[in-house]
């Protein structure tokens, strides 16, 4: 069966990131690692680390194992891809795409992608009501003082009499 990207999508385990770290370690393959990351950062364009970055040893065998999964590739072509890419011999290249099936390809998993309509915003949000919303009444309360009230002068000194009277607890005493 042809994959197909607008009607399912392949899921790797979430292990096979440290897979192919461990086949860089295993296949001598972390100095070209080291030497692929130095040319990038002296590249002068994003072309150019764009370039490289694709040519770094793992993240050739994740592109190469996804295209076999995506049936792009053969598995015939993944070997010549690492044969060439990665400079090992005929016989290297073999255990390496065969660890890479075992251990990573055979676990992938195609799951269809949902219509697109299922997952519309149109359906996500709800529509608006036929009817304004109403505000809700606020309560009016008779014994609050509106600024626009006066504030009798007997109560201003009693006020004014309890905030001089009281003491600050958090102020410390001026000597």
């Amino acid at each position: 069966m042809i994959f197909n990207p607008k009607k399912q999508n392949i899921v790797f385990p979430k292990e096979s990131s440290s897979v192919i770290y461990e086949l860089v370690k295993k296949y001598n393959l972390e100095e070209l690692q080291k030497q692929k990351i130095k040319q990038m950062s002296e590249a002068d364009t994003y072309e150019q680390r764009k370039k490289i970055f694709n040519s770094l040893p793992g993240r050739l065998m994740a592109d190469t194992v996804r295209n076999v999964a995506e049936e792009k590739i053969s598995n015939e072509e993944m070997i010549d891809i690492f044969k060439k890419q990665l400079s090992l011999s005929q016989e290297q290249a073999k255990k390496l795409a065969g660890e890479l099936r075992r251990k990573i390809l055979i676990f992938a998993k195609e799951v269809p992608i949902e219509a697109e309509e299922e997952f519309s915003l149109t359906k996500m949000i709800k529509p608006a009501p036929k009817e304004p919303i109403k505000k809700p009444k606020t309560p009016k309360f008779s014994k609050t003082i509106k600024s626009s009230q006066k504030i009798p002068e007997k109560f201003k000194k009693e006020i004014s009499e309890k905030k001089t009277k009281q003491k600050d607890i958090y102020r410390e005493p001026i000597k």
